[in-house]
């Protein structure tokens, strides 16, 4: 159910930093926040497939007995969760769209069942 949604406390932040797409003025409130932690999802999945991406990368191109540098190191990791932000924002990957979709969808029959379910006097 949309409203059994559990929103991180930055919700509006979220939602200040998702660029507007045609179609979201018809949304509700409840459906904005589902598909803002939609693509908030998106980001979560890019930043872990970047990390373990670029970790297996680096552990081929390690040099015996060099050291990595943890300010560099650091650096990598802030810099990956950038990238991961904004192709989580932007929708780039069509995940956030994808799942919202799909969510939305369910939450839709779930509400013809009950609906039909109210109709014969008995809850699906």
């Amino acid at each position: 159910m949309i409203n059994d949604v559990r929103m991180p406390q930055s919700t509006e932040v979220l939602l200040s930093q998702r660029p507007f797409r045609a179609g979201d003025e018809k949304l509700s409130k409840d459906e904005l926040r589902l598909k803002d932690v939609c693509y908030e999802f998106e980001s979560i999945l890019t930043s872990t497939i970047l990390k373990e991406g670029l970790k297996s990368a680096n552990e081929v191109g390690d040099v015996e007995g060099e050291e990595q540098d943890k300010g560099s190191e650091a650096f990598k990791d802030l810099a990956n969760e950038q990238i991961a932000n904004f192709v989580g924002r932007q929708g780039l990957l069509g995940l956030g769209d994808m799942l919202f979709g799909q969510i939305r969808g369910i939450e839709a029959l779930r509400r013809a069942a009950e609906a039909q379910g109210g109709a014969n006097g008995r809850r699906p």
